[in-house]
């Protein structure tokens, strides 16, 4: 439920596009925010990236300033309107990190560009499939990238063996030394920023990828439109396939999780492995929400193994709670600890 705390001082934030930035470690990240008054005269907004809108509905407002929580995510940003210039300026803070985690925010009303358009046609076309490689410091990630560009905007992510990087979306122009590309994308919790220049031949694409409080990561990408990820079963195996599973967790909502449970006694069982600080998951919930309200009749049961930043039971509960709220889940959680690799052998 959206809700406002109003004074008779308040000051209106105007419903409409706002251009937003968050300050990271080099470079500014853009992407939109629609803000729009309800019925009961409280603000929600949606962050718009591409065809996704995430919506925000748990406005804070007192004054001229107005607290946003991030979704699902345990994150927010806290802006100060200054009503002559329509501008909000603040921080977007993560709040579970063990060091403080804190980005410049700013948004501008009534802009609606992302990036600076440039008149500048490309001489072909961004739209394809592409071969990747991140060069990060622990070594290279291949990934494929799937873009689609349409009168100069262009939207697509990378599809890595772990997940995406969610609905990215930019502009293409020529420049004198070649096409170039920008996107970029904030879902509540990550930050990312990619740019790009492709050689003569519109084959190679050199560029950076920029990301939160990163300082930069090298990336490359090959047009190829048979790219296509490692086959996803071959990238874990059980390494004793004659095992029985046997798993015990505190369940979220209290007392013990086990697979040993009647509950799931002679049934085919799903684990998730899920975090409330993770997109993908978020996706992934969202749909296994719908998935077992349909066929939890069929006999087959579905748990969801929480890992978080923090080894903290209450902390879990709380973060979990909400997912189940904001998707109307009806299947079970537990949590499985932090995220340490420790922990995640475990599961």
């Amino acid at each position: 439920m959206s809700f406002a705390l109003f004074a008779q001082n308040q000051a209106e934030l105007p419903a409409g596009t706002w251009r937003a930035t968050i300050k990271g470690a080099i470079k500014e990240i853009p992407f939109l925010l629609e803000i729009k008054k309800t019925a009961s005269k409280s603000y929600e907004i949606d962050i718009l990236n591409g065809k996704e809108r995430l919506s925000l509905k748990e406005i804070q407002q007192n004054g001229n300033q107005i607290t946003v929580p991030l979704h699902i995510f345990d994150a927010q940003i806290v802006a100060t309107l200054n009503p002559e210039t329509n501008i909000l300026e603040g921080v977007f803070q993560k709040l579970y990190t063990k060091q403080p985690y804190e980005l410049p925010f700013k948004a501008v009303f009534g802009q609606k560009d992302r990036f600076v358009k440039n008149s500048q046609k490309t001489k072909q076309s961004f739209t394809g499939k592409y071969e990747v490689e991140f060069m990060f410091a622990n070594g290279i990630t291949k990934a494929v990238g799937v873009f689609e560009e349409k009168n100069g905007i262009l939207e697509g992510t990378f599809l890595s063996p772990t997940g995406d990087y969610r609905f990215l979306e930019g502009v293409v122009f020529g420049t004198n030394s070649g096409d170039s590309l920008q996107m970029s994308c904030f879902d509540g919790e990550h930050l990312y920023l990619f740019e790009a220049k492709r050689d003569e031949k519109g084959e190679i694409l050199e560029g950076i990828f920029y990301s939160g409080r990163g300082q930069g990561v090298r990336w490359t990408a090959k047009r190829n439109e048979n790219a296509k990820l490692p086959d996803a079963y071959a990238l874990s195996e059980n390494i004793k396939p004659d095992a029985k599973i046997d798993l015990t967790f505190p369940a979220i909502k209290g007392g013990v999780f086990s697979t040993n449970d009647a509950k799931y006694k002679g049934k085919p069982l799903i684990i998730q492995l899920f975090g409330t600080w993770c997109p993908n998951c978020m996706d992934e919930t969202q749909f296994l929400a719908k998935w077992y309200k349909e066929n939890s009749q069929k006999g087959i049961e579905l748990i969801g193994l929480d890992f978080e930043y923090k080894n903290d039971l209450e902390y879990a509960k709380n973060r979990v709670q909400k997912v189940i709220n904001r998707f109307s889940v009806t299947y079970d959680f537990a949590f499985a600890g932090d995220i340490s690799e420790e922990n995640r052998q475990k599961a």
